[in-house]
């Protein structure tokens, strides 16, 4: 935790240098993009009407812009549009971290003291157990609809299911593997209710706003029969990792840059989740702070490639719950989320190559970069990500 002020300015200047990349290229794109509009502009004085009504449409339409794969507020659906969405993600953690550094299951058990065990809150341990892995299956389902031109309102949930093993080892010290736990929980997460709001445009930039809620409709109480380290199983509150929702209320806003020159897309993006006030079990997570760039290219009229970069800050989690206290990681609150930064290239296309043209499809790979945890736990792997879009009207 001593390195916690180091590690912000870490992220901070890396994405910083990555705006900076993108806004540059921006203007310059930008200038060139004008030097040819004015000469295009003198070259159709000499032809003739009907010719200059065509460059003109030609000159000033703005084609689909080329989104980054899980970028939220990019567009918004016109005035009585109603677009569903949908997406489908499968993240995978293995090994663990203590900030930066790799430690072994074997290692955290001898060297590594935990605050929240049953032996009491502020007491030191030594971790019993060590996560091997954790997968985590999320899908999200929602609706978007255009209440103005320029104002629009989206509501969405949640669904997870997931499973983490973890290495259990005997009694109260030493490194003999006793064996590994498989846990598992699934159900709805939390729902989110947001209004969007078109704050400029012109033929090649965009912003947009948003505000959003969530609404804790996720379970903060599921139990897992868990293995202990006296080779003996209960059933006990799942810690943390497991449970499905925040059991909050939490502020999200955010907001959104678009441009898009002929084939190009690029854009900024941040938004946050801020919980509001402390859930029934005592404990809220930390906030969450996301900063998003991104580049795409049209390869086709409805094909396109992105490539996204993210750094994201979360907090760890701020109080605790008197049942999930135990010998292992997940059970510490203040060893919860970190420092990171993504990779994530990614593709899109029409539904109109399968007959289907208010469908668009879209999937990514998200491949970490860069992360460092707050204290002991499991380190992102890499996630999958499938997006579905549907215009109904």
């Amino acid at each position: 935790m001593h390195f916690y002020a180091k590690r912000w300015w870490n992220v901070l200047l890396f994405v910083s240098l990555v705006l900076l990349a993108f806004i540059t290229t921006t203007v310059a794109a930008q200038a060139g993009d004008l030097t040819k509009s004015n000469t295009s502009s003198q070259d159709t004085l000499t032809t003739d009407t009907s010719s200059q009504a065509g460059n003109l449409a030609r000159h000033t339409a703005t084609p689909p812009p080329v989104v980054g794969v899980g970028i939220f507020g990019a567009t918004l659906p016109k005035k009585g549009s109603l677009v569903g969405h949908f997406a489908a993600a499968y993240g995978l953690s293995a090994g663990s971290l203590i900030g930066t550094d790799s430690v072994t299951a074997a290692y955290a058990v001898q060297n590594v003291y935990t605050t929240y065990s049953p032996e009491g809150v502020g007491v030191p341990h030594l971790v019993r157990n060590d996560p091997k892995d954790v997968k985590i299956w999320t899908m999200i389902a929602g609706l978007n609809y255009g209440l103005t031109d320029n104002f629009a309102v989206s509501v969405a949930t949640q669904y997870f299911i997931k499973q983490q093993n973890v290495n259990v080892f005997r009694g109260m010290s030493g490194d003999d593997l006793l064996g590994v736990d498989s846990t598992h929980s699934d159900g709805i997460g939390d729902t989110f209710l947001t209004g969007l709001y078109h704050l400029y445009g012109d033929r090649i930039n965009k912003i947009n706003i948003f505000f959003g809620m969530s609404v804790p409709t996720g379970s903060t109480t599921v139990t897992s029969t868990a293995f202990n380290n006296s080779g003996v199983y209960s059933i006990k509150r799942a810690v943390y990792t497991l449970q499905l929702g925040t059991g909050t209320f939490d502020a999200m806003p955010g907001i959104t840059y678009v441009g898009v020159i002929g084939r190009w897309t690029w854009g900024l993006s941040y938004r946050s989740r801020l919980p509001m006030d402390t859930n029934n079990q005592g404990y809220r997570w930390g906030n969450y702070n996301e900063f998003d760039g991104w580049t795409g290219y049209r390869l086709l009229p409805g094909l396109g490639t992105s490539l996204r970069i993210v750094g994201s800050l979360q907090g760890p989690i701020h109080g605790y719950d008197p049942q999930i206290l135990g010998y292992g990681p997940c059970s510490n609150p203040l060893w919860f989320g970190g420092d990171f930064v993504d990779l994530l290239p990614g593709v899109s296309i029409s539904g109109r190559y399968i007959g289907v043209p208010r469908l668009s499809m879209s999937t990514a790979v998200d491949l970490p970069l860069y992360q460092n945890l707050n204290g002991l736990h499991t380190a992102r792997d890499y996630a999958v990500i499938i997006s579905l879009k549907y215009k109904f009207f």
